[in-house]
């Protein structure tokens, strides 16, 4: 059975790694088409095992020519995109506040006092691991962006009326 991978996350890379400041380009991508039960490479399922010790309840996928591995590790949902050689494209671990690192959420509490950590996705790409934070307060939903020591805001929206 084939279903269609919601471009969020793809769309979502491309943004992130799209540079830091100042107008960012807009980049359409391609759609993916994800099958269920794909058979994984025995080069890859043991690099994922190396790589992701611990981790539970996989589920493998086949998402165009490479393997997409959805899986449970250290209280997180995580997923990891590799090629057919078994590199690893990317891993997105989501979380919350306490899977930050410590210094990363004391950081972000002694910036913005105000504000509660609601979410946060760890993305690793390209040798560059970065947090990605969902702050509100009592009006404002802010997406904040935490790598190498620094922290930048991504995003501003108004808190949706409930």
């Amino acid at each position: 059975m084939k279903r269609h991978v919601l471009l969020f996350f793809f769309g979502f890379m491309a943004l992130f790694f799209a540079g830091s400041a100042g107008a960012q380009e807009v980049v359409e991508l391609p759609t993916v088409t994800v099958s269920a039960g794909s058979n994984v490479s025995k080069r890859v399922a043991r690099i994922f095992q190396r790589d992701f010790k611990g981790a539970t309840q996989t589920r493998w996928y086949q998402a165009n020519k490479n393997y997409l591995v959805e899986f449970i590790k250290d209280d997180m949902k995580q997923r990891a995109l590799f090629k057919r050689s078994g590199r690893l494209i990317y891993h997105l671990a989501f979380g919350k506040e306490e899977n930050l690192p410590l210094e990363v959420r004391q950081f972000i509490k002694n910036v913005y006092i105000d504000y509660k950590i609601t979410d946060a996705l760890s993305v690793y790409q390209d040798n560059r691991k970065a947090w990605i934070i969902n702050l509100e307060d009592k009006n404002t939903v802010l997406v904040v962006r935490a790598e190498n020591g620094g922290l930048q805001r991504v995003a501003k929206y108004p808190k949706p009326a409930i």
